[in-house]
């Protein structure tokens, strides 16, 4: 499954409407119900008798949520590329399961602003990334990912609750700026994440 921008798996039982927007629908025994739900088509749902087939012939990278996607995979994953760790987070080739509102969340976690260059990280100064990476995925899982709720769920210290030009950060209080990093919107803060020139 391939959530898009704002789809999620929402569980209903008997006596409840289907869920809005509920594309595809998995019933079980005992009237209960998963629905997939994408408002805004942006997703899609497929079926593979082999999931690592479909993994290589996807080109994907190793998922960030995988236990063995450690610290040292990490640092191999973004090793020898000189790209701005905004687009390379979200390179699904290179590690799998990182969108645009997430990337932004690590970013902020980690301190580091968007245009940093992969190849400037030295092989300590990866692990906060690496960390946050997990951390920040792990916590948008515990809330609901993907559910429109999930704003609401997450700490007040995140970034995504305040994710728009000239909200508030979170951290320091200041104004939030929006910018383009290779064709997609990044939202941070520059004083909490620094320009790295």
């Amino acid at each position: 499954m391939h959530f898009g921008m704002n789809g999620s798996l929402r569980h209903f039982a008997a006596g409840e409407d289907d869920p809005p927007y509920d594309r595809v629908r998995f019933d079980f025994a005992e009237d209960h119900h998963l629905a997939y739900v994408n408002p805004r088509l942006l997703g899609r749902v497929g079926l593979t008798t082999d999931p690592a087939f479909f993994i290589a012939e996807e080109g994907l990278g190793p998922d960030a949520l995988d236990p063995y996607f450690d610290s040292a995979a990490f640092e191999r994953a973004l090793g020898g590329r000189k790209r701005d760790l905004k687009s390379l987070l979200m390179d699904q080739a290179v590690i799998a399961g990182i969108g645009n509102i997430y990337s932004d969340e690590i970013l902020f976690q980690a301190r580091l602003h968007p245009r940093d260059s992969s190849d400037r990280l030295t092989a300590g100064a990866t692990r906060r990334p690496f960390n946050c990476t997990k951390r920040v995925l792990q916590t948008a899982v515990d809330a609901g990912a993907g559910a429109e709720w999930l704003v609401d769920r997450l700490p007040r210290s995140f970034l995504i609750p305040h994710r728009e030009k000239d909200g508030e950060c979170p951290r320091c209080g200041g104004k939030i700026v929006a910018a383009k990093f290779a064709g997609r919107t990044a939202y941070y803060r520059p004083r909490c994440q620094p320009e790295p020139w």
